[in-house]
């Protein structure tokens, strides 16, 4: 577990093994989970034990701070043993957690004084220096556990392309703020922030109706350009209520990257089969791309060892991305194959060559038993897919460079001919790689590319 990545479960620093094993069994229990991820045998034992307890008390009707911090904990870091579809199974997760957060009441100011009830949850209200004043807050843990069933239900949600379980309150955000004020702990302070960029991921959701299955598009193009200049103004206010102290935070960087993509993922709705694409939807498509590269290279700039502890929905933030761009390529650089572009693909596929290295040497680390599955290894055989298509599409460009070249060379007497053509590329015929038919469920709700995209660059005569 790391703080750094998901600073919603902060184990107090009086609670050693023993005391989190008296007072905190289930949180306890999803930690060894995590971090038994170096040995897959011994974690998927320590996961059985941990669901069937926390299944029976769940059933029994247990509530509790100790079952509720245990859970955000094994959902944060659940690609490292998640053994079904982690899309919705995330989302049914993230479901459960809010659920329990209103059963408790974590989502409303506490009631007046410390009742039977506040010693059963382990989490009494704040201590206040007047006894009269009605209680404003539960405790600092309670708060961020409040806060981290926001954001984790939150990313689901968007992932799946489905309502929040969870909405925003203006409780919920002064909660935030008296975290942020008492700065129990350093990370306290981030936690305003993710809520604020949430709440504009939201209304990108809505306002362009992203749950919409058939990716129909309501509105013309020049609507919206004018909204996705909105809340492109939206994410630089943001940017720019950042204290010093945060304006080079990677998380909430990057964060600001995706939701910057995010926003402008829109130019991919509607009907793409229709060509020529509009002036507008291809500067929106180019500037979506802009945000894509900016998320790569802070998400790459984070060192190999930091990222063996990045959380599944860094993880799917990076899918998310890596997805965007792909499907960008495909719909507007198969009409354009200027130098530029050809730049812009061979970076994408740069980007794409060095996580695929980093996931490869992590899920080598897993100790992954012969014929199980893993999250990292489905991660590794779609972006394979992905590829390989860039590297199809540089290598036919690279072949047509060269013919041209060479047309050139023969027309021109001044330039000497070589009959050597050891060195020469061999054009292949292009056969869109079968692989991206067969993209798992993590395609974020995004129109996956299929044979027929490639059908469509043929009929174009996709040089």
């Amino acid at each position: 577990m790391s703080d750094k990545h998901f600073p919603c479960v902060i184990v107090p620093g009086r609670l050693g093994v023993l005391e989190l094993q008296q007072e905190r069994p289930m949180l306890l229990q999803a930690m060894l989970v995590i971090a038994s991820w170096q040995n897959k045998p011994q974690q998927i034992a320590l996961e059985r034990f941990y669901v069937k307890e926390l299944g029976l008390r769940f059933f029994n009707g247990e509530r509790s701070l100790d079952i509720l911090q245990g859970l955000l904990a094994y959902l944060a870091w659940y690609h490292f043993n998640v053994t079904e579809s982690g899309q919705y199974h995330a989302y049914r997760l993230a479901s459960l957690c809010v659920t329990m957060i209103v059963d408790l009441g974590f989502n409303k100011k506490p009631p007046q004084g410390t009742t039977q009830h506040d010693l059963i949850l382990n989490s009494q209200p704040a201590p206040e220096h007047i006894t009269t004043r009605k209680h404003e807050f539960w405790s600092h843990e309670a708060r961020r556990v409040l806060i981290g069933a926001y954001i984790q239900s939150t990313l689901c949600a968007l992932m799946c392309r489905k309502q929040s379980p969870i909405a925003y309150s203006t409780y919920m955000e002064q909660c935030a703020f008296s975290l942020q004020e008492d700065s129990e702990v350093e990370t306290d302070k981030t936690l305003i922030h993710f809520i604020k960029l949430l709440r504009i991921m939201n209304e990108v959701y809505s306002v362009f109706e992203y749950g919409d299955p058939d990716h129909s598009l309501s509105m013309g193009d020049d609507k919206v350009q004018m909204v996705v200049k909105a809340l492109g103004g939206q994410l630089h206010s943001w940017r720019e209520s950042l204290p010093p102290g945060l304006s080079e935070h990677a998380q909430l960087n990057t964060w600001g990257d995706l939701a910057g993509a995010y926003a402008h993922e829109i130019g991919l709705h509607g009907n793409l089969r229709s060509h020529p694409f509009s002036a507008i939807r291809v500067s929106i498509m180019f500037d979506c791309l802009a945000h894509v590269e900016n998320y790569m290279k802070r998400a790459l700039a984070i060192s190999a060892d930091n990222m063996q502890i990045w959380t599944a929905f860094d993880w799917r933030q990076l899918t998310y991305t890596i997805m965007l761009a792909s499907k960008i390529s495909v719909s507007i650089d198969v009409i354009s194959s200027d130098k530029e572009s050809t730049a812009r693909i061979a970076r994408l596929d740069s980007y794409l060559g060095v996580v695929y290295t980093r996931t490869q040497e992590l899920f080598s680390m897993t100790s992954t038993p012969q014929g199980q599955t893993h999250y990292f290894h489905r991660l590794l055989n779609q972006w394979k897919g992905i590829r390989s298509w860039y590297q199809t599409v540089l290598q036919k460009r690279n072949v047509t460079h060269f013919n041209e070249q060479s047309s050139r060379s023969i027309s021109d007497p001044s330039v000497q001919t070589s009959h050597d053509t050891s060195n020469q590329i061999q054009a292949t015929p292009f056969r869109p790689p079968q692989t991206l038919d067969s993209w798992p469920d993590d395609n974020f709700g995004l129109l996956p590319i299929s044979t027929a995209d490639f059908m469509m660059l043929e009929s174009l005569e996709y040089p």
